[in-house]
């Protein structure tokens, strides 16, 4: 930043003795200027960029004063400082009445002005970084708009760019985008600025890395040199995004206050482009947000490399063997029928289907085939359909394969086991509701007052009809589900007790611990044990 100074004086022992008399570099002046009238200080002031005028108040012709009120309407933001030998209460009046906060009586004492220019290039300081900073975002929302916008015109996406970063538009960057693990904005809200503060983290040693926004979305993207490898680079946010991620689930989050942790329950994932021109960081970033679809097969908090061959080749699934899974849901036998659907799932998870339409799809015609071959059967499914159509037949937007067979299973288990112990009639609509909404939401903090809230029934009837139609009460029927959840993870992961504890939904340890226990008659550790995972 260059700032330049204007020193008007007739006396050329002041004035010079104010240009020679003070190291201007050192304060952060570039340039010094100076005239003996107003008329020279005008020629100079129309010539050159002057930040910072200091001037006497009296001179022949134009007053200080005057030639202030001149300078201020050339350029607001100058900064000017009168000087006089004379301390009249009119003369302070109108210097402030014309922008002028600055007056210091003759002599001057230079400790007195050298101070008054400090504080003054602070203020420049200031406002340049908040100039800059304006500039900065107001290019951002420009560049961020195009992600989802319109094809930019000729060269305009590259020079926006070019000014955005101060690189060339033929230099090369690595794009990532960084997607949170979850359907909602309310969790990623509360760790987005601290997701942001870490991919901008100077302490990485480079200094030209971006970060731009793309919905709940973000594409970060750094400049490439013959001194890094791509490799070195996803090395690097590898380990970034797993500290990241340790830390959005700590068990301390609160998403409203923005603290850091866990708040529904979710992670990070990103997305990794190959290397290319940063005029074509459009292209880039939608490159690594089609990679995150790859989630649906290997799940939240990954980094998914579009240069791993095992993302690239998509193997369609058809659900063809069937015979079975009718026979199991004509003859009511749910467990039969839960190992052919996690079959069917399984077998997506394999292919590394990562469509979400396809899989939705596959969720539909699970759901179709059940409620048609218990027709078929001679069962009256019409009433459990027209009640509780949204409920059933409409496929929630999850995020993973895994969590779409807890749904299709969640179905199967209320239509199966309600019909045939009901012997013919209708289960409750706000009781099938309610579970679909466990099945999906057990991750997240759900209690009495939320869930009847949400089935709009009063907390009373509610608890009530749940433990009606189910046998327990709903948080007996909450705590066992969130068990059997970690049950698995236990069996397949070695994930820390704790860890799994927060994955199903459960805040407290030590609660979560007496739960396991007074459900399976031993702790967690030593179910694991049995397990042979420990």
């Amino acid at each position: 930043m260059e700032v330049q100074l204007l020193i008007v004086d007739d006396e050329i022992q002041i004035r010079r003795g104010i240009e020679l008399g003070i190291p201007w570099k050192d304060y952060g002046i570039t340039g010094v200027f100076t005239s003996e009238d107003s008329p020279g200080a005008i020629g100079i002031l129309e010539k050159e960029k002057i930040q910072i005028l200091v001037t006497d108040i009296r001179m022949p012709g134009m007053t200080g004063l005057e030639l202030a009120e001149f300078a201020k309407k050339r350029n607001p933001d100058i900064h000017v400082v009168i000087l006089s030998g004379y301390s009249e209460f009119e003369y302070a009046k109108k210097a402030i009445n014309i922008g002028v906060v600055e007056y210091l009586l003759k002599p001057i004492k230079i400790g007195e002005l050298t101070a008054l220019i400090q504080k003054i290039m602070g203020e420049i300081d200031t406002r340049e970084l908040e100039e800059a900073q304006q500039r900065k975002e107001k290019l951002e929302q420009s560049l961020e708009a195009y992600f989802d916008g319109e094809e930019p015109g000729d060269g305009e996406y590259e020079r926006l760019l070019e000014a955005y970063t101060g690189h060339k538009g033929n230099q090369h960057i690595l794009c990532m985008v960084f997607d949170f693990d979850t359907r909602g904005t309310k969790a990623a809200n509360g760790c987005v600025s601290y997701v942001r503060e870490q991919l901008l983290n100077k302490d990485t040693g480079r200094e030209d890395n971006f970060l731009l926004r793309w919905g709940k979305k973000l594409v970060w993207f750094t400049f490439m040199d013959i001194c890094r490898s791509r490799d070195q680079v996803i090395f690097q946010m590898g380990n970034l995004l797993r500290r990241m991620n340790s830390r959005c689930k700590s068990s301390d989050y609160n998403g409203e206050s923005g603290k850091i942790g866990i708040y529904g329950n979710f992670g990070l994932s990103a997305g990794v482009s190959e290397i290319a021109p940063l005029k074509n960081l459009r292209f880039a970033a939608q490159t690594g947000a089609e990679l995150l679809d790859h989630r649906l097969y290997l799940g939240g908090c990954v980094l998914i490399d579009q240069a791993d061959e095992s993302c690239k080749n998509e193997t369609m699934f058809s659900m063809d063997e069937t015979a079975h899974l009718r026979l199991c849901i004509a003859g009511f036998r749910y467990g039969e029928a839960e190992k052919d659907i996690n079959n069917q799932f399984c077998t997506m998870r394999d292919l590394k289907i990562a469509s979400y339409d396809f899989v939705k799809g596959t969720c539909m015609n699970l759901v179709q085939l059940l409620f048609q071959t218990l027709k078929s059967s001679g069962m009256d499914v019409e009433a459990v359909l027209e009640k509780n159509r949204q409920s059933i037949l409409a496929i929630p937007d999850l995020l993973t394969i895994e969590q779409y067979r807890e749904w299709v299973l969640n179905v199967y288990y209320l239509i199966l086991t309600g019909v045939s112990g009901h012997q013919g009639q209708t289960p409750n609509q706000m009781v099938i509701t309610a579970l679909s909404y466990i099945s999906t939401h057990y991750r997240d903090e759900i209690t009495v007052d939320s869930i009847s809230s949400y089935v709009k029934k009063s907390k009373n009837y509610f608890s009530y009809l749940f433990k009606k139609e189910m046998g327990i009460s709903f948080t007996e029927y909450l705590n066992k589900y969130r068990i059997e959840e970690a049950k698995k993870r236990m069996e397949t992961t070695a994930d820390l007790n704790a860890e799994i504890a927060r994955e199903v939904g459960f805040r407290d340890e030590k609660y979560f611990s007496a739960v396991f226990r007074k459900l399976e008659g031993c702790s967690a550790t030593e179910y694991r044990k049995k397990k042979g995972r420990l």
